[in-house]
């Protein structure tokens, strides 16, 4: 339905964040660098340049600032699980 695109956009980011904190050091790199690559554009650059392509709408403008600053929630995830799964449990 209309007006799902937020949920969907923080659904993707937690789960390539969490798959990226799990995974091995290859999928890791390839998933982190994927997102440092998003994360080296300015916001305003990167949504101007994809709107330039795409055709302009509500929907497109939120998945363009979901992605844009899903990135940092990505890394958040990823440092998170990442440093729960090197502690040791008991």
């Amino acid at each position: 339905p209309a007006g799902r695109e937020p949920e969907a956009v923080l659904a993707v980011t937690e789960i390539v964040g969490g798959v990226a904190g799990l995974a091995g050091p290859r999928l890791q790199t390839v998933l982190m660098r994927s997102i440092d690559v998003v994360l080296s554009f300015p916001v305003l650059l990167l949504a101007i340049a994809l709107l330039s392509v795409a055709q302009p709408s509500a929907t497109t403008i939120t998945l363009i600032i979901g992605v844009s600053f899903g990135a940092y929630l990505t890394r958040l995830v990823f440092s998170q699980v990442a440093s729960l799964k090197t502690r040791e449990y008991v």
